[in-house]
Order: C-alpha cells, then structure tokens, then sequence
C-alpha cells in the first residue's frame, strides 16, 4: 500500500511515466484506502462548519480540491450540502471525479499549478502532502501564489510534523496563519503499518 500512495503522491509532482503507472492502479487505490478505514474526507464537511465565510451560506461556497483523485472529498461535502467543487490531479482518473459531481477540473500536477482566476472560499489538500516532505514549502508557496482563496485546509501525518514544518506558519515566513489545527485523528487504523499513526488537519489563513 505504501509504494501506492507513494506512486500517487509522486504522481503529483512527476512525469508522464508516473501518471501511467497510476492511472493502472487507481481502482486498487480505492480499495486499499476504504479497507484500511480512511476517513480523513469524511472531516472535511464539519471542519468546513467551524469557519467563518460572512453572510455566505454553505451552499454557495466555492472549494477547491487539489490531488483530488476520484474525489473523496468531494464527496463527502456533496452529502453535506456543498456543492459547488474543482478538483486538481495529474491522474487521467480524475474524470472519475467529475463524473461524480466535480464542476471544474484541471489535470496538472503541482509544479505546473496553473494560475486560477476564480476565487475559492476553501482549498483542500487531503492525504497527500505527508508524501511530499522534500517539496512542502514550494508546494505552500505556489498554492498562495497563484491560487485566489481565504482558507487551505490541508492534512498531514502527525509524526511528520517537525519544527522545520511548523517554521512554514511563523510570522516571518510570511505564508499562512494557522486557525485551527485538528490533532490525533485516525490515519489508515486498519494497516498494519499505519495502524498506530495519526493525522492532523491543519487549517491555514492566507496572510
């Protein structure tokens, strides 16, 4: 299951070769991750409820779901009322996700993020960045950089976060504000690998 995931989260920062070799895989991709009970996506929705967007109601919220896959996560804001959702993912997969009520989709992968006009109440980035240790700050920094949005929420394995991650949210860095951070939720509680790690969810302002 690792060299999966592993395979996907390249896939996001990689090369054609990367992409075929996932787009073969992404059916088992679902059932590894519905058999190891992941249930991060299933977050999302009520995170989404804590946060402050004025006078606008849930159903008019814009979300943007970056390494959306088949769309996990949108369909989890879908059950809860949510439904105007883009998805990003260099997989040919993702038209899984707009088959299953994706608007937008644009197929790049993170180092070509392209720049978005459109402006976003949220941007999602579930189960991936933990796959990304040598890239996090310039993934962070072309995610502010040329997307238009309030808030990035954005998971990540919690023995993963060291003092070189947490520095990304100092005032000096000059990137987001942290709002919320959700700590101690189940990871993957039913592989044997992964069974005794857990996740945070981090809930970051564009500063």
């Amino acid at each position: 299951m690792y060299d999966l995931l592993k395979t996907w989260a390249e896939l996001q920062v990689g090369d054609r070769k990367t992409k075929k070799e996932f787009d073969t895989m992404m059916e088992e991709y679902e059932i590894h991750m519905k058999n190891n009970r992941y249930t991060l996506p299933s977050k999302i929705p009520e995170i989404i409820d804590t946060l402050r967007f004025g006078q606008k109601e849930k159903e008019d919220l814009q979300i943007l779901d970056l390494c959306c896959g088949t769309g996990l996560v949108g369909l989890e804001l879908f059950n809860h009322g949510i439904n105007n959702v883009d998805g990003v993912d260099f997989s040919d997969n993702i038209n899984i996700a707009k088959e299953r009520g994706y608007n937008e989709i644009y197929q790049h992968n993170l180092k070509e993020l392209p720049s978005i006009k459109k402006y976003y109440d949220v941007v999602t980035m579930i189960g991936s960045l933990t796959y990304f240790n040598e890239y996090e700050r310039d993934i962070l920094i072309k995610i502010k950089t040329f997307l238009n949005f309030k808030y990035l929420i954005v998971s990540h394995r919690s023995d993963m976060i060291d003092d070189k991650f947490m520095n990304l949210f100092h005032d000096k860095a000059d990137l987001f504000r942290v709002v919320k951070i959700f700590q101690k939720l189940p990871y993957l509680p039913r592989s044997p690998h992964y069974k005794d790690i857990t996740a945070s969810i981090f809930v970051l302002e564009k500063r």
